[in-house]
């Protein structure tokens, strides 16, 4: 199979597993009775666990197979975690827990992953791949969200179990992305080497640009799900 085709089948089912999994959480977690701190919890704390496992843990780790597969056992571990943690008792907690593990490792792979693709792939050819990973998004996130949210809808009867069947199905998906990628990954051995590496020690226009991008991004995230699933009781669709 050639590196492009494993891209662009890799990205179809992380684009899959975006919508199965991680759309309607935020909306599951209000559902099961959070209160707005915890729902705020929720949008904030995947974003923090993010930035510290970039400055402490991802950018220290070598691009390889062992590394690569091994975050993505990590990885797959935290999804089931949260998945059955709807299942039991104090839900919400475990679900936080569980999605900030996810979190650290989740920028190991997304840092390994383009690693991956600039070694497997020719620089001329790099704005013509994920200008077609974009095109795959759309189209993913466009089909996949109306029949998920309407599979969900339809079978609210069970809740929490649809939520739960459509995680499971999201982790499958991921699961299986990581394994046609990790044949990608370099097979040779190098050694971690654990030095500090002060972040953003250069500040430029382009980066605080993005800063508040990001903050004006996130700012109303949390009071998107409380007011719609708290306040006017929307459906997933």
């Amino acid at each position: 199979m050639k590196p492009e085709t494993r891209i662009y089948i890799d990205a179809v089912l992380q684009n899959m597993k975006n919508i199965l999994f991680f759309m309607f959480l935020p909306i599951l977690i209000a559902r099961l009775g959070a209160s707005p701190l915890e729902i705020t919890l929720s949008t904030s704390l995947p974003p923090l666990m993010s930035a510290l496992s970039v400055v402490f843990v991802t950018r220290l780790l070598p691009c390889n197979f062992k590394v690569y597969y091994s975050a993505g056992i990590l990885r797959q571990i935290a999804f089931l975690c949260i998945a059955f943690a709807v299942l039991l008792p104090h839900s919400i907690t475990w679900i936080l827990v569980s999605w900030s593990i996810n979190c650290i490792v989740v920028m190991i792979l997304n840092v390994q992953q383009h690693s991956l693709i600039k070694h497997n792939v020719a620089e001329s050819n790099m704005s013509t791949l994920f200008g077609n990973i974009r095109i795959i998004a759309i189209l993913v996130t466009i089909v996949c969200s109306y029949s998920a949210s309407t599979l969900l809808d339809r079978y609210d009867t069970i809740f929490p179990y649809n939520y739960f069947i459509c995680m499971l199905v999201g982790a499958v998906c991921t699961f299986t992305g990581m394994n046609i990628m990790a044949r990608l990954a370099p097979r040779e051995s190098k050694s971690i080497k654990l030095q500090w590496k002060p972040p953003l020690r250069r500040l430029s226009p382009f980066l605080i640009m993005v800063g508040f991008m990001s903050l004006g991004s996130a700012l109303p995230g949390s009071l998107w799900v409380i007011y719609h699933v708290n306040v006017l009781h929307f459906s997933n669709m």
